[in-house]
């Protein structure tokens, strides 16, 4: 449920929200509205509203509802849920294949919008992760699979492998998987759709 906070400045009253709520100011969810007028016209107070991550969650769901019935696809399941600092969003349509995309090119893209929509709307990073009939769980399984399988060959030649660009989500689920393995190393490099990890031999 929303509420307005007030401050002398916005500082002010994003301080006034978290401690009121018992939270650190980089957690407060947010959005600045006009600021109160005072004698002459001049601003006087900052004014903030604020939200709880349900309200972020319901707002995703509505936001995502829109844009995947904009592609005439018919929806049968948009919910959106919060853990370990992610929203996981779990999509079901008539026309999965179609909302993934090839490659799962249009999934990203719908995730990237979808993620640039929150921040901009609630002044907040958010991670986002969009999967649509568990397509990014079975590609998480693929890709590690991939990933495990070319760092023991980096093992045994001790030459450098990289692999095709990835989404920063993908790149996560591969540093996490190989940082146990002795003697790799991995590395993200590049730039937008070109970033991808090299698999590294280290001694």
């Amino acid at each position: 449920m929303k509420k307005v906070y007030l401050g002398k400045t916005l500082d002010d009253a994003i301080a006034a929200a978290a401690h009121e709520k018992g939270i650190d100011v980089s957690e407060v969810i947010y959005l600045q509205l006009e600021d109160k007028k005072g004698f002459l016209g001049l601003s006087s107070k900052a004014q903030i509203e604020v939200y709880e991550m349900e309200d972020v969650l319901k707002y995703l769901e509505l936001y995502l509802t829109r844009i995947i019935e904009a592609y005439g696809i018919g929806i049968e399941l948009v919910s959106a849920s919060y853990e370990h600092e992610v929203i996981n969003v779990d999509i079901d349509t008539v026309h999965n294949s179609v909302l993934i995309g090839a490659h799962g090119d249009t999934l990203k893209a719908l995730n990237d919008v979808a993620r640039h929509a929150l921040n901009a709307t609630f002044h907040r990073h958010f991670r986002v992760l969009l999967n649509v009939s568990d397509y990014k769980f079975r590609r998480y399984n693929k890709i590690i699979n991939l990933a495990k399988k070319l760092a023991g060959e980096v093992v045994k030649t001790k030459t450098d492998i990289s692999l095709d660009g990835m989404s920063s989500d993908e790149r996560r689920v591969i540093h996490n998987e190989l940082s146990t393995m002795e003697h790799i190393k991995t590395e993200s490099t590049g730039q937008g759709k070109e970033r991808h990890i090299v698999i590294k031999y280290v001694e």
